[in-house]
């Protein structure tokens, strides 16, 4: 993880975004033109949720 992923974790959990007993964090980022990266994100939560994530949190 490079510093500013180690960051957005760190403020998760110092949030009570992410619970402390969490075994896995996905942190997933997208790269792409606006209108992609919606799509891309809709696709991603709705995966996490499908996979019964407990918690899902996103940022712009």
């Amino acid at each position: 993880m490079n510093n500013h992923s180690i960051d957005v974790v760190a403020d998760l959990v110092a949030t009570k975004c992410c619970s402390r007993d969490a075994e896995v964090i996905l942190l997933v980022e997208l790269d792409r033109l606006s209108v992609e990266s919606t799509v891309n994100k809709e696709q991603s939560v709705q995966i996490c949720r499908q996979d019964k994530a407990r918690g899902i949190a996103s940022s712009n």
